[in-house]
């Protein structure tokens, strides 16, 4: 652990590996609208009912118009860290408690 400017630990986490990955979210502009209108998007949860309604009313004449073009893909980054040495989460330990399969347990 170091110590920063605030005089607090904080722990240095080594990047193990980043990947971008291409996920699909919606195949055309229909199941866009479909999947919006179920409002299960967490970032649609904060927005009042009346400023959902106006812009799921404004997606759908976009999706009517031809404005939207499918596939729908989201741009994901996966990223894994090692925690250091010493730490809880060291070496051979699964984040769940479980034990890794490195370990030769089940």
């Amino acid at each position: 652990m170091t110590v920063d400017g605030s005089g607090s630990k904080a722990m240095r986490f080594a990047l193990v590996d980043h990947v971008r990955v291409a996920q699909t979210f919606a195949a055309d502009a229909d199941e866009l609208v479909e999947k919006v209108r179920a409002r299960s998007l967490s970032p649609l949860a904060g927005l009042s009912d009346r400023a959902f309604r106006e812009g799921l009313s404004a997606l759908r004449r976009d999706a009517r118009a031809g404005y939207i073009a499918g596939p729908i893909v989201d741009r994901l980054d996966l990223v894994v860290f090692r925690a250091p040495s010493g730490s809880s989460g060291g070496a051979g330990r699964h984040p769940l408690g479980r034990t890794s399969p490195a370990s030769g347990a089940a």
